[in-house]
């Protein structure tokens, strides 16, 4: 891989943009070779939403995709994935129907390319953006005094600049006091996020794969504790569109390739033991102080040595080898922390970088 994009994003403004009966989207989620995933919300109105998408080069491929909903929720996020693409690199258009009523706008995406890692042919080039903190203000809800945010121009950078995708690292969204204190306010912090018209089209034209960190996920450097950190997960999965989310129905962590890359994207919250317990106790490392914990630390360390891939990122919401950190590092969970960088030495596994 020789080129990659990497934009670090702090914003934002606020009101929120009602479309008549749709909310917000669409978003492009994960796209791999013969599929791909249209996110979007709509208000309790929309009981039938459908795809019709089909090859730019070829108008007569034309299929159509439809997913029905009887029963309605306070917030309406729909996922509809398309099936039996072409891959390599082939651009598709689709539009969005509700309740049987063609909307405006006409969208496009790009299939991910033919090569493979036995290929004699060298693998492609991509890019991609890296953004976190992505503060969007709220006037009822900010803090008193000059609050974070306040300038969104960046987004509109990012909707122009050329990227294959995007990877949002976490504190996508900014839960306050209000929101995280209750499933109404989470569901309702995440709904009018996403529907701020200036993230509209950072999120239409390219893949978005997305972790989390201690602001999507509950209170400032929150852990497992957190009451409603399973209101949190759910929400998650319901507004992001990556292929999967954890094991056991448990955490957010996942895995995605590109060309001749793959990306290992962490969850930091769910299984992580407070901040303040003690590294090590009477001299010898706290096994009680997880950072990971067992089961994702297993499926990552399987997944790095299975992974043949030349280039391998690891993506953590929380810093992880700063050796100068403060408390929200990887590095100040040492049976974590050294159980993992030890079976990376031990088993060779090279090509290794951290986005953090």
């Amino acid at each position: 891989m020789k080129k990659n994009s990497l934009i670090l994003i702090f914003l934002l403004n606020s009101t929120l943009s009602l479309a008549q009966q749709l909310i917000s989207g669409p978003m492009l989620g994960y796209v791999e070779h013969q599929s791909a995933l249209i996110w979007l919300e709509t208000d309790t109105t929309v009981h039938e939403v459908s795809i019709i998408w089909h090859l730019k080069t070829k108008p007569e491929t034309k299929n159509k995709t439809t997913q029905k909903r009887g029963k309605f929720q306070p917030f309406q996020p729909w996922k509809i994935e398309l099936n039996g693409l072409m891959w390599n690199r082939s651009e598709y258009v689709y539009r969005i129907i509700l309740n049987g009523k063609i909307q405006n706008g006409e969208y496009h995406f790009v299939t991910r390319p033919a090569w493979a890692r036995w290929s004699k042919d060298p693998a492609p080039d991509f890019s991609f953006m890296l953004g976190s903190c992505t503060y969007l203000n709220d006037s009822l809800y900010d803090r008193p005094g000059k609050p974070y945010g306040q300038d969104p121009s960046i987004l509109k950078s990012m909707s122009l600049t050329t990227a294959d995708f995007m990877i949002w690292t976490g504190d996508n969204l900014y839960l306050r006091e209000a929101d995280w204190s209750s499933a109404w306010g989470i569901g309702r912090r995440n709904s009018v996020n996403r529907a701020r018209p200036e993230l509209a089209d950072v999120l239409a034209v390219r893949p978005n794969y997305a972790i989390w960190d201690d602001h999507d996920f509950g209170p400032n450097d929150s852990n497992k504790s957190y009451e409603l950190s399973h209101v949190s997960t759910a929400f998650f999965r319901d507004y992001w569109g990556n292929k999967t989310y954890g094991e056991d129905n448990k955490g957010i962590y996942s895995k995605f390739s590109y060309s001749d890359a793959d990306f290992f994207l962490l969850d930091d919250r769910s299984f992580r033991d407070a901040n303040q317990l003690p590294d090590t106790i009477d001299g010898k490392i706290n096994p009680n102080k997880r950072f990971l914990g067992d089961m994702q630390l297993n499926w990552l360390k399987n997944a790095l040595i299975s992974s043949e891939a030349r280039f391998k990122f690891i993506v953590c919401g929380s810093q992880v080898l700063n050796a100068y950190a403060d408390k929200e590092c990887m590095r100040k969970y040492p049976a974590d922390f050294f159980e993992l960088t030890r079976f990376i030495r031990e088993q060779k596994i090279g090509g290794i970088m951290v986005l953090s």
